[in-house]
């Protein structure tokens, strides 16, 4: 697989398609770049796509985050223009989100639009007590070796997934990418501005925004959602029936669906 060298961190990403606009694909803390694979497939007719390994997971390597949101948001900003795959549409769901936003905001010029799944900005919420054992939970998993890896990927799920059938539906390789990936919990899950997002800073937001939220999803996501409505000047909302946090797995020919919906109808013409 192709990889870009960005000093001492090395990314693994894929590309696939060759005509339309750049379109980067961000996982969360869950899993890698292999989660987006069938969506990327329905896709790549119509966009070209790049789907990577985030600093910590699958292949890709590199120092210690310090502040995850932003050396995520740097390194996605470094592999795009590496890559000469820019401006492109960023889609990231759940805890990548505040990856997609901090590059919209940091680098507007980079970004066609921004697609956030499940976006966990608590900071959002009003005072109430789903929103605070969430929080709780959140701070539990970003403890060092709280738990084994399976009994971290299960309160994942029931902290931000909503459905009580998601693992026993996820295949042999989707519980091994999710197991694998603990490991970078605590420094992404640790970072505040993984559920924190500005409201000043929101109002600012110059490129499209489409969020998501699936039916499945726990109550305080759709909150957050609806707050964005409220904040983000060029924004549209959509709940994606039967799915919860991980549509990219468990109905990803759905999400392609309302993906090509927002993306393509804002495909840059060739000239």
């Amino acid at each position: 697989m192709p990889s870009v060298d960005l000093g001492p961190t090395r990314l693994e990403y894929t590309l696939a398609g060759e005509v339309g606009d750049p379109t980067v694909f961000v996982h969360g803390a869950w899993g890698d770049r292999r989660g987006w694979s069938r969506v990327v497939a329905s896709l790549a007719s119509g966009l070209v796509a790049v789907a990577y390994d985030r600093r910590g997971h699958g292949e890709s390597r590199g120092p210690r985050r310090a502040r995850p949101v932003r050396d995520d948001a740097a390194d996605l900003a470094s592999l795009l223009e590496t890559i000469d795959q820019v401006p492109a549409h960023v889609v990231a769901t759940s805890t990548a989100a505040g990856v997609g936003l901090r590059l919209a905001l940091d680098r507007p010029e980079l970004v066609r639009s921004v697609v956030m799944h499940d976006p966990p900005f608590l900071g959002l919420t009003r005072p109430a007590p789903e929103a605070e054992r969430a929080a709780e939970s959140i701070a539990r998993l970003a403890g060092p070796g709280a738990r084994d890896p399976e009994g971290n990927v299960l309160e994942f799920l029931n902290v931000f997934d909503g459905h009580a059938g998601t693992w026993e539906f996820l295949g042999p390789s989707a519980k091994d990418e999710a197991r694998s990936s603990v490991g970078a919990w605590p420094e992404e899950l640790g970072d505040p501005e993984t559920c924190l997002a500005d409201r000043a800073e929101l109002r600012d937001l110059s490129v499209p925004v489409l969020a998501t939220v699936g039916e499945r999803s726990p109550a305080w996501v759709a909150e957050i959602v609806a707050e964005l409505s409220r904040e983000v000047p060029s924004i549209s909302t959509l709940t994606i029936p039967e799915v919860g946090a991980l549509p990219e797995l468990v109905d990803p020919d759905r999400l392609a669906a309302v993906l090509a919906s927002f993306l393509l109808e804002r495909n840059v013409p060739p000239t």
